[in-house]
């Protein structure tokens, strides 16, 4: 995983073309980069995103807007109740205890 003004990229190699391939994954856009080497993989990606801002502010489009602190997850009524109980326990909102669990998961500390 490589990361570039919060732009983050998954890479793979391409043992037939003998090259390493990134693609950006937290865009709805598709933005692609590749090189031979790791500095030039580093380098390709920079230049990439750096493309893709310019194209944004160039079209006054925002260049990142993808996540908007809302997620909907279906889950069983049983699992349901069992996040309500232990968000009660501890006094706190549902919405609030399941935000701080997955900070947690993901940043592996709470808020």
């Amino acid at each position: 995983m490589m990361e570039y003004e919060n732009f983050k990229a998954q890479i793979e190699f391409d043992a037939e073309d003998n090259i390493f391939r990134g693609e950006v994954i937290n865009t709805r856009d598709v933005i692609g980069f590749s090189g031979r080497s790791v500095e030039e993989l580093q380098a390709a990606f920079r230049q990439a995103v750096e493309r893709y801002l310019e194209w944004c502010r160039n079209r006054e489009l925002p260049a990142n807007d993808l996540y908007t602190g809302r997620v909907a997850v279906r889950i069983s009524r049983d699992v349901h109740r069992s996040l309500a109980v232990a968000a009660q326990r501890e006094g706190k909102p549902l919405n609030t205890w399941i935000a701080e669990r997955l900070s947690e998961a993901v940043l592996g500390a709470r808020p």
